[in-house]
């Protein structure tokens, strides 16, 4: 996934390449918030 960001960037579309990080931020934080949940 970080790969298809990366040649998305690299190809000059970088439109397309944020909205793959946003999401990508959203999701970690998330399993962060259920990790300190469960413990």
């Amino acid at each position: 996934m970080l790969r298809g960001v990366e040649n998305k960037h690299r190809s000059g579309d970088s439109q397309i390449g944020q909205p793959f990080k946003l999401p990508a931020e959203s999701m970690s934080r998330q399993e962060t918030t259920w990790q300190t949940e469960t413990s």
